[in-house]
C-alpha cells in the first residue's frame, strides 16, 4: 500500500513537470485575451493593465514656467525653468544669478591744517553696503604769517609780534601787551589877575599827546581899595557900594543836538562896574530828530532827520490786499510800518456776509516787508446731515468738481467712507471749493487713519476756509496720490487714539500739502501736528508753504506744529504755535522726529514754545539727514528730568543742519 502511494505521487510529479516544460518551450499555446489599455501619460506609452503589453508612444510632457528671481546686492537669484505639472519632471532647470554689488564712489576730502582728511571710499549704490573704507588722512602744517606788532605810546599800549595761520587763522603766537611810556612834561605858564580880568596859576601837559597833566586854576579878578575911598588903587575905577545887576548873557554856550543836550552859562555882571554878579550852567535839552515824509523804495520806507544830523530810519512796509476769491479788491488796502525784525500781527477786516481765508496773519519782518493777501468767501453752514446726491463739474483738472455747499463736502466724505477697501477714492480726479464752509461743531471726517479708506483726489480750497472743525480725527484720514492746497482750517481736534492726527490730514504718502494755514487747536497721543500727523518716508511725501497757529498738545512721542512723524519734505514752514508732550519726547515747532528721513527739510522757521521730556527742538526733536536754512525764535525747554537732548534747532542731529547765504 505504502508502495503504490510513491507510484502515484511520482506520477503526478511527471505530469505537472511535463506540462511546465510544455509551456515554456511553447508547446503549449498561450492563453489570448481581451486587453485592457491604460492612457498613456508622459511617463509612460498605453499599457495593457492584464498582460503588461505597452502600445504607441509616451505623451509629451505638459509645462508650466517656474519663475526665475532678479539678484540683489547679498542674495543670488536664479533664471526661469519648467515644471512638468503631470509628471513633476524638471525639463528646464533654472541656473543660480550670482548675487553682486553696484560699485559707488564715495568721494573724500582733502586735509586742511584743522581738519583731517579722508581717502575715497567705495559703497554700493543699491543696498548701501561699504565696500571700501575711507581713510583718514592726517593735518596739514599751518602756514605761519607775522603779525605785525606796533609800538607804545604814553596814551595806548603797544603789541609785540605775533604770529598766525594764514589758511586758517589759528593764532600760532599770540602778541603780549606793551605797556605805556611815561608823559613828557610841558610847563603851561599862567597869567596874573588884574583889576578887570581873572589870571591863571600855571599848569602842566604832556608835550607828546597833549593831555592835561596839571590844571590851571582861575586867579579872581581883584581890585585894591587900600584907602577906602571906593576908588582902585590900581586902575583908578569906581568900585559900586551897591552893584546893580544887568541882564543875563550866554557864555560858552554847547548848541543841543537831535540826541545830545547842550548847555550855557548864563552870566549876570554888574551894570556900574561891569564885575560879574552871578554865573550858572543851563542845561538845554536835545532837540529829538524831526524826520521827513519817507522816500518809498520798494517794499522798504527811508525816513531822514532834517536836522542834518544825518539820522535815518527804514520801516518795513507790510501790504494787505483784501480780495474776493476772483481777486477782485473788497476793502481798501491797508500798508503797516515796522521796524526791521519785527514780529507783526496783522487782523483780518470784518466783511458783512463774508469769511476771510485768514482771521490774521503773522510774520517777521526781515529787511524787507510782504504783501499779504487775504480772501473772502460767502460760507454755507452745515446742518450735520445733508449730503449731495452728486457734485457740479466734471472732476478734470479744467472743469474739477465743484464744492459749492457743506452737503457737497459730506458728499465727498460719503463717498470715501462707504468705499470698498481696495477703492482708489477719486484718483486723478479733482475739487475746488467755491466758498467757505462753517462745519458748526459737527463731526466730519473724510476717511481714515487706516489704508482703508484713502481720498486720492487733487483738492483745492481756493482760497476758503473750513470752520467749526470739532472731531476725533483729521479732516481727511489719508491721502495718497494727489493733493491738497490754498486752504484755512479752524477748530478743535481731540482724540485718546495712539494714531497720527492733525488739523489737516492724519497721513500722506506719494502726495503734497501746500498753501494750508491751520488755527485748529489740536490734542492727542502720537504722530500729532498742526497740518500732517503723519508724513511718510519718501522723496514724494511733501508739505510745502504751510503755516500753523493752533496749539498743539500730546501725551507721547513725535509732535510737530506742521508734521509728527516728519520723514518726507517740508519746505518754506512756518510754526506760530506752542507744542507740547508729556511723554517720551521727539517735540519740534516744525517736525517730531526725522530719523533716517528720505526726505529733506528746508527754510523752515519756528515762533514757538516748544516743551518735552527729551529730544526737544525749536524746528526738529531729531534729525539724521542734512536739514537746511531752519532757525527758531521760541523756546525749548524740558518739563521735568535732566535730558540732554534740547537744542535751539534740534534736540539731536544738530551736525546735519547746514545754512548757505
Amino acid at each position: 500500500m505504502k508502495n503504490r502511494s510513491i507510484v502515484l505521487l511520482l506520477a503526478v510529479l511527471f505530469v505537472f513537470a511535463l506540462t511546465s516544460c510544455e509551456a515554456i518551450l511553447g508547446i503549449v499555446p498561450e492563453e489570448t485575451h481581451e486587453h485592457i489599455w491604460k492612457e498613456a501619460t508622459c511617463a509612460s506609452p498605453k499599457i495593457c493593465t492584464k498582460c503588461g503589453a505597452t502600445e504607441g508612444e509616451a505623451l509629451p510632457h505638459t509645462e508650466i514656467v517656474v519663475p526665475g528671481k532678479s539678484a540683489s546686492c547679498t542674495e543670488p537669484g536664479y533664471t526661469e525653468g519648467k515644471l512638468c505639472t503631470v509628471c513633476n519632471e524638471v525639463t528646464v532647470a533654472q541656473k543660480e544669478i550670482p548675487a553682486a554689488h553696484t560699485e559707488e564712489i564715495v568721494a573724500g576730502k582733502a586735509a586742511t591744517c584743522t581738519e583731517t582728511g579722508l581717502t575715497d571710499g567705495k559703497k554700493c549704490s543699491a543696498c548701501g553696503e561699504i565696500l571700501l573704507t575711507q581713510k583718514e588722512t592726517p593735518l596739514i602744517p599751518h602756514t605761519e604769517e607775522i603779525v605785525a606788532g606796533k609800538a607804545a605810546t604814553c596814551t595806548e599800549t603797544g603789541l609785540t609780534d605775533g604770529k598766525k595761520c594764514s589758511v586758517c587763522g589759528e593764532i600760532l603766537l599770540a602778541q603780549e601787551e606793551i605797556a605805556l611810556i611815561p608823559h613828557t612834561e610841558e610847563i603851561v605858564a599862567g597869567k596874573a589877575a588884574t583889576c578887570t580880568e581873572t589870571g591863571l596859576t600855571d599848569g602842566k601837559k604832556c608835550s607828546v599827546c597833549g593831555e592835561t597833566l596839571l590844571v590851571q586854576e582861575v586867579i579872581p579878578a581883584s581890585h585894591t581899595d587900600l584907602d577906602g575911598n571906593y576908588e582902585c588903587d590900581v586902575c583908578k575905577g569906581t568900585l559900586c557900594v551897591t552893584h546893580i545887576s544887568s541882564d543875563a548873557i550866554k557864555e560858552n554856550e554847547i548848541p543841543a543836538s537831535c540826541t545830545e543836550a547842550g548847555s550855557y552859562e548864563s552870566v549876570v555882571n554888574c551894570s556900574i562896574c561891569g564885575e560879574e554878579l552871578s554865573r550858572e550852567t543851563i542845561i538845554v535839552s536835545a532837540k529829538g530828530h524831526s524826520m521827513n515824509d519817507g522816500v518809498l523804495e520798494g517794499t522798504k520806507k527811508t525816513y531822514t532827520c532834517e536836522n542834518g544830523c544825518g539820522k535815518t530810519e527804514v520801516k518795513c512796509l507790510v501790504t494787505v490786499n483784501y480780495l474776493y476769491l476772483d481777486g477782485t479788491v473788497s476793502a481798501e488796502t491797508d500798508v503797516y510800518e515796522y521796524d526791521n525784525n519785527y514780529i507783526y500781527t496783522v487782523n483780518a477786516k470784518t466783511l458783512e456776509g463774508y469769511v476771510a481765508s485768514h482771521d490774521y496773519v503773522m510774520g517777521q519782518t526781515l529787511g524787507e516787508g510782504a504783501v499779504i493777501n487775504i480772501y473772502y468767501s460767502e460760507v454755507d453752514v452745515w446742518d450735520g446731515t445733508s449730503v449731495s446726491t452728486s457734485l457740479a463739474g466734471t472732476g478734470t483738472a479744467e472743469d474739477p468738481f465743484l464744492i459749492q455747499s457743506a452737503a457737497d463736502l459730506a458728499y465727498v466724505a460719503k463717498v470715501v467712507n462707504d468705499a470698498a477697501a481696495s477703492t482708489a477714492n477719486f484718483k486723478g480726479q479733482y475739487f475746488k471749493m467755491t466758498k467757505s464752509i462753517d462745519l458748526n461743531g459737527k463731526a466730519l471726517m473724510i476717511g481714515s487713519y487706516s489704508g482703508s479708506k484713502v481720498f486720492h483726489g487733487f483738492f483745492d480750497g481756493n482760497n476758503c476756509s473750513i470752520r467749526g472743525i470739532n472731531a476725533t480725527q483729521s479732516l481727511f484720514g489719508m491721502l495718497k496720490d494727489g493733493n491738497i492746497k490754498n486752504l484755512s482750517t479752524y477748530g478743535t481736534v481731540t482724540t485718546t487714539e495712539k494714531k497720527g492726527v492733525a488739523g489737516l490730514v492724519s497721513y500722506i504718502s506719494s502726495a503734497t500739502v501746500e498753501n494750508v494755514t491751520n488755527y485748529v487747536n489740536v490734542t492727542g497721543v502720537q504722530q500729532v501736528a498742526g497740518i500732517i500727523g503723519w508724513l511718510e518716508n519718501t522723496t514724494v511725501a511733501t508739505v510745502n508753504n504751510c503755516v500753523n497757529y493752533g496749539t498743539i498738545k500730546a501725551t507721547s512721542y513725535q509732535i510737530g506744529g506742521i508734521a509728527g512723524f516728519a520723514k518726507g519734505n517740508i519746505t518754506n514752514c512756518v510754526n506760530f504755535g506752542d507744542v507740547s508732550s508729556s511723554g517720551s519726547g521727539y517735540v519740534g515747532g516744525i517736525g517730531g522726529a526725522a530719523k533716517d528721513a528720505k526726505g529733506s527739510r528746508t527754510n523752515c522757521v519756528n515762533y514757538g514754545n516748544i516743551s518735552a521730556t527729551s529730544y526737544i527742538g525749536g524746528c526738529f526733536g531729531q534729525i539724521t539727514a542734512t536739514t537746511t536754512n531752519c532757525y527758531s525764535y521760541g523756546t525749548a525747554k524740558i518739563i521735568s528730568g535732566t535730558a540732554t537732548t534740547v537744542g535751539e534747532v534740534v534736540g539731536s542731529g544738530a551736525s546735519y543742519l547746514t545754512y548757505s547765504e
